[in-house]
């Protein structure tokens, strides 16, 4: 192999071409700029520039990372929500594309104000995603909790990082610490994979925030469970799951709360994605 950024990128695609990697050339390109500490720009315009020694050795390294599946963005240390910046370790899960569906709803309903007092709960809030990118765009009076401590400074971080301070954090069991919260909007995005559930790209992200008991859906039941005890209950609640566990929640939730409305949206590829309950 060549030094040069060129011939290092051929290297580092085919690499991952052999194990499989789907997104090989990309994942190439943003190593190396990583390792570099360069844009993709400079790749595309000096691609006759030399690496060092200690910058090939570098990128062999987590070209072989990498080829383990292990996740591009807990080597970049961040990944990209609703056009935002957020650090990302193992202790968090990585933030999806179709979870920006979560936030756009949630905004919809927020921004024509059919809440009284717009007071907002995220419940397994992990990286802060979701609240974060809400407050952003003009989301107030946020509270955003989650089981894991760990999970928590992630959040705290992403907060000091996007410069958001208008969120309060708590650790919390679901709504064990929050029985006096008064919220008019409850966002959830919890574990909801089955036990069994195996898949090598998300192997390295933490099982806390990826598996569920009863077919996937404990947390959730139990969730709406709790928010049945509520005093005040909130107005509206999102949650995100497969569209396989649609019809038994919905069957779940009616039987809680016989009056309440139900509304199923679609992400991008037309996958069900996103329940909507009005209580």
């Amino acid at each position: 192999m060549d030094n040069q950024i060129r011939e290092i990128l051929i290297w580092g695609t085919k690499k991952l071409n052999n194990y499989k990697i789907n997104s090989a050339y990309l994942d190439a390109e943003l190593l190396l700029s990583f390792v570099l500490k360069k844009s993709k720009e400079f790749l595309y315009t000096y691609p006759d520039f030399k690496l060092n020694k200690y910058q090939i050795k570098n990128y062999k390294k987590l070209i072989q990372k990498r080829s383990k599946n292990y996740p591009i963005a807990y080597i970049l240390g961040y990944k990209e929500f609703f056009g935002i910046k957020f650090i990302v370790n193992e202790d968090v899960l990585i933030p999806r594309p179709e979870t920006e569906l979560l936030v756009e709803e949630v905004l919809k309903i927020y921004n024509v104000g059919r809440c009284q007092r717009p007071t907002l709960l995220e419940i397994g809030t992990g990286s802060g995603c979701i609240s974060i990118a809400l407050s952003k765009n003009g989301v107030k009076n946020i509270t955003a909790t989650d089981i894991s401590e760990k999970a928590l400074k992630i959040t705290k971080k992403n907060s000091k990082l996007n410069n958001i301070k208008n969120i309060k954090f708590v650790k919390s069991d679901l709504l064990k610490n929050l029985k006096d919260t008064k919220s008019d909007i409850i966002i959830a995005n919890l574990p909801y994979l089955e036990n069994n559930y195996k898949e090598k790209s998300i192997k390295y992200e933490p099982s806390l925030a990826l598996y569920s008991k009863d077919n996937g859906l404990y947390h959730y039941k139990k969730l709406f469970k709790e928010i049945k005890e509520l005093e005040y209950k909130p107005k509206y609640i999102f949650i995100e799951l497969n569209p396989e566990q649609f019809k038994p929640l919905t069957s779940f939730i009616k039987n809680l709360f016989p009056k309440s409305k139900i509304e199923n949206k679609k992400d991008l590829t037309g996958i069900l994605r996103i329940i909507i309950v009005e209580l």
